[in-house]
């Protein structure tokens, strides 16, 4: 379908003459959709002139005409601009189309820039524009920021689309708080000083896909310190009753869900304070979580609230600085409903303090991990530590310690935790001595675990040896180190009963076991030997 401009609309001053327009020209509308271009509307487009007249009689025209807005350059506003339901506003690019405001002269007072109005089918629809805040990037500090409304306002505005849009320097990017659910918000470029995206409400899903949290036009400011200080948040989505992420990639923001359900392709923090909280009894499955940081007081992701419970599929942590004691661990857990279970992690730890789980409450079940420590060095922290939560942790791969040592797993309290295969050489486990419900399998660590309960590789070998008329006999055995055995049963068959011989009798050396009683009465008797050994 062909589309066209209508020349000299600037003409048509009343809905009126809108009216008559479209009537004389019924056939060409009936085909082709109408574009309005501000410029008819005696829009400037240079950036510093206002344009706000002109932009708003221009989507008033098209409103009528049932048309939509193309814009070709950059248009200053210095109050909201309305946009109808069901109205679309296109630009060329938003490199070179959109509208700027300047704190200096935009009224403060207004709802956001873009003003998206209520529809009860289908909101406005935005795409390939920017939308700027001209403000001043050599101030430092937060609380000196001058709070511009949101560069777009969509509160309580179901379905709007935004596709491909960039916003610099505002304070709040998008506004979609309240009910608006079935928005569909992809392609986007957010910089933003206080929050990239607020969610709050929404009765049915809210679709993301490809947004960058990241701060478009201040990255090469002072304020840049601003956006970086711990406090920006990327996304906010509040009590949604279902959020469809695709990617998300944030850049020194955090990323905060609390409360409602919801699937996560991929969520990328690069940065210090990229982080994610997931709080409120929220429902999430994250299918891949990236994470770097290099602040001291830092997290990759805290897991809290009542009945929060979070599904990681694959996990990347590298900090890259030693940890204070801000926060507790690369991973937490704290609510005694909360549930947190990932697989395929790959951590890289940095500092002697950090960890990378703590969880002092819930549960958490990790599978598949290879974790990497600084070598050669002592550990200060556990790397993995509960104080109350339960732990199920299968298939783990430590970095070898080398001539430095570490504790891998701290449990403090006696609770069903579940540790199997696990590859830790010179690493310890530590269980207090008079904890009896932890199950422990398959375990190569260096050490024994705290107290008298000794674990490790266990491994369970047998051998029969039929005795000669002296009542001798010995076995060759492929054991890999003869004294490392942990535990030995015999039982001897005498072909009508069973009976334990006297231990002395046995004596394991290196690649045999003898069994010698020097009594004729054990002539022919089949002894059966077990032996439980620990490789380490």
């Amino acid at each position: 379908m062909s589309r066209t401009i209508i020349d000299n609309v600037s003409t048509l001053t009343t809905p009126q003459d809108m009216m008559q327009a479209i009537d004389d020209n019924f056939e060409e509308l009936y085909n082709n959709v109408i574009d309005f271009n501000p410029a008819s509307y005696g829009a400037v487009g240079d950036g510093t002139t206002d344009d706000t007249t002109a932009i708003t009689n221009c989507i008033t025209a098209a409103e009528t005409a049932g048309g939509r807005v193309v814009l070709d350059k950059i248009y200053k506003l210095t109050d909201k601009v309305n946009i109808p339901p069901g109205i679309s506003v296109i630009g060329a690019s938003r490199d070179t189309a959109g509208f700027v405001v300047d704190e200096d002269d935009f009224n403060l007072s207004a709802d956001g820039v873009l003003n998206l109005q209520v529809s009860t089918k289908y909101g406005p629809r935005i795409e390939d524009i920017q939308i700027s805040v001209d403000r001043d990037t050599t101030e430092t500090v937060r609380a000196n920021l001058t709070d511009v409304p949101p560069a777009i306002y969509a509160v309580a505005c179901p379905r709007f689309f935004l596709k491909n849009i960039r916003i610099n320097r505002a304070s709040v990017g998008i506004d979609a708080t309240g009910n608006s659910g079935g928005a569909h918000i992809t392609d986007c470029e957010i910089g933003a000083y206080d929050y990239g995206l607020k969610i709050d409400g929404a009765l049915d899903f809210m679709y993301i896909d490809n947004i960058e949290f990241w701060p478009f036009g201040l990255a090469m400011t002072d304020s840049v310190d601003i956006y970086k200080d711990g406090t920006t948040i990327g996304l906010d989505c509040r009590d949604c009753d279902g959020i469809a992420i695709g990617k998300l990639t944030t850049f020194w923001n955090q990323t905060n869900i609390h409360g409602g359900f919801g699937t996560a392709d991929s969520i990328l923090c690069d940065g210090k304070y990229s982080r994610v909280l997931i709080s409120g009894g929220t429902n999430l499955n994250i299918g891949s979580l990236y994470s770097t940081s290099d602040a001291d007081d830092d997290y990759v992701a805290w897991v809290t609230g009542v009945n929060t419970n979070v599904c990681i599929g694959s996990l990347w942590i590298t900090n890259n600085v030693n940890i204070d004691t801000t926060y507790p661990g690369q991973l937490i857990i704290d609510s005694a409903t909360c549930e947190l279970v990932i697989s395929n992690i790959h951590a890289t730890i940095v500092g002697v303090n950090t960890r990378l789980l703590s969880a002092t409450a819930g549960t958490v079940c990790m599978s598949n991990v290879y974790l990497t420590a600084p070598v050669d060095s002592t550990l200060q922290s556990s790397m993995i530590y509960s104080s109350g939560a339960l732990l199920n942790i299968t298939n783990l791969k430590a970095v070898d310690m080398g001539t430095g040592s570490g504790t891998l797993i701290e449990c403090t309290t006696d609770i069903e935790h579940q540790l199997s295969n696990i590859i830790a050489k010179g690493w310890t486990i530590d269980l207090a001595a008079n904890h009896l419900k932890p199950q422990l399998s398959n375990i190569l660590s260096g050490t024994a675990t705290d107290g008298n309960r000794v674990i490790g590789n266990r491994k369970l070998y047998e051998f029969n040896i039929t005795l000669d008329e002296s009542g001798n006999g010995s076995v060759s055995t492929n054991f890999p180190v003869h004294d490392q055995v942990r535990s030995m049963t015999a039982v001897a068959d005498t072909g009508t009963y069973w009976f334990a011989p006297p231990p002395q009798f046995i004596t394991i050396g290196s690649g045999v076991i003898v069994f010698n009683t020097n009594d004729t009465n054990y002539a022919g008797y089949v002894l059966t030997i077990r032996v439980e050994m620990e490789l380490t």
